[in-house]
């Protein structure tokens, strides 16, 4: 029975890797480590090969004999070494490599295969039996009014699951394959094989609870995340001012003479390349002229109301008064109809 260490991806699945020393990284070099996404390594080995492999045509075409015969010994032994260090090194490379992508280790198992492995950590991690039931007994204890607004926790119920293995013992075992194993292990004495029982199930359970809740933690992270950007990209430029979000000196000195520029640009009503200068400076939406009048109040006396669209789009605020004391709505209001209605447009 071989031992693999298992690592779990949020997305990607479960990988096994045996632990010791890796037959197909021996026999099929450079292919096993392509195969398993080792791009780094592999160019690395194909270099070697080259190097070693341009050190034996030179010395090939040297004719010296005296120099041949100190250098294919050590032209053989790294041969031999590119075949070798995978072998004994490929499967920590593996490791290394799953824990860079995001993957993080579960357990270490015993099993034949890495497709045993798998199918074993899989029926331990399948919601359909021990730890369904414990979920759904600890989701009926949340009132339903507080599940929306309570955060997920990453404390694992240690005694929610070993009073779920009790309940295992009592009307028959789940994991049949862990039992069998540890009774043979425990030389048939049942006592002692429910003390390990009880044990590696508990670990294992725990293992599984413990990433459905780190899992479950990092997806309402990600959830507040996406909506506190929404609410950000939903203010309008003064909004975010008032709010902190941007300090008003940066106006200044984000954009400089490139607002002058852009607020004659706005006479053009040239959407390509209005869009062009705002999506580099967003906060070009905040500047103003001489009299006060915002790139909206300019846009809408020149009718462009493509740009319209795009400017309240982007956040632009419809509210912002002149020194007249005059919004966009309301210069809006004295244009056509068109133009009013984009900026009622909610």
């Amino acid at each position: 029975m071989k031992s693999f260490n298992v690592y779990k991806h949020p997305t990607l699945g479960i990988e096994a890797v045996k632990v010791g020393f890796s037959w197909p990284a021996f026999f099929f070099g450079i292919i096993w480590m392509l195969v398993k996404k080792l791009w780094g390594l592999a160019g690395g080995w194909f270099a070697m090969y080259l190097a070693l492999s341009l050190i034996e045509k030179i010395t090939d075409q040297s004719g010296e004999r005296g120099y041949q015969a100190l250098v294919y010994p050590i032209l053989a032994a790294g041969y031999f070494a590119l075949w070798l260090i995978p072998a004994f090194k490929g499967n920590k490379w593996r490791e290394e490599s799953l824990t860079k992508r995001g993957y993080e280790q579960l357990s270490t198992v015993h099993a034949e295969t890495p497709e045993a492995t798998v199918a074993q950590v899989e029926q331990t991690l399948s919601p359909a039996s021990t730890l369904s039931l414990m979920t759904s007994s600890f989701s009926n204890t949340v009132p339903h009014e507080n599940k929306a607004a309570s955060r997920p926790s990453t404390v694992v119920d240690v005694d929610r699951i070993y009073a779920a293995i009790a309940n295992e013992l009592e009307g028959g075992v789940a994991d049949k394959g862990l039992w069998i194993r540890l009774f043979a292990e425990s030389g048939g004495d049942e006592n002692q094989t429910k003390v390990l029982y009880i044990k590696q199930r508990a670990d294992r359970l725990i293992s599984a609870e413990r990433s459905r809740l780190e899992q479950a933690v990092r997806e309402e992270a990600q959830r507040l995340r996406v909506a506190e950007e929404e609410r950000i990209r939903s203010l309008s430029i003064r909004e975010r001012i008032q709010q902190g979000l941007i300090d008003p000196q940066t106006v200044v000195n984000e954009v400089g003479s490139i607002g002058i520029q852009f607020l004659a640009m706005c006479r053009w009503a040239d959407l390509r390349k209005l869009k062009e200068m705002v999506e580099e400076h967003p906060i070009l939406l905040a500047t103003t002229d001489s009299e006060g009048n915002t790139p909206l109040h300019i846009v809408v006396q020149e009718r462009g109301n493509d740009v319209i669209r795009y400017f309240v789009k982007m956040g632009a605020d419809k509210n912002v008064r002149n020194l007249r004391g005059q919004s966009a709505i309301d210069l809006a209001a004295k244009m056509t109809q068109d133009v009013a209605d984009i900026l009622d447009s909610p």
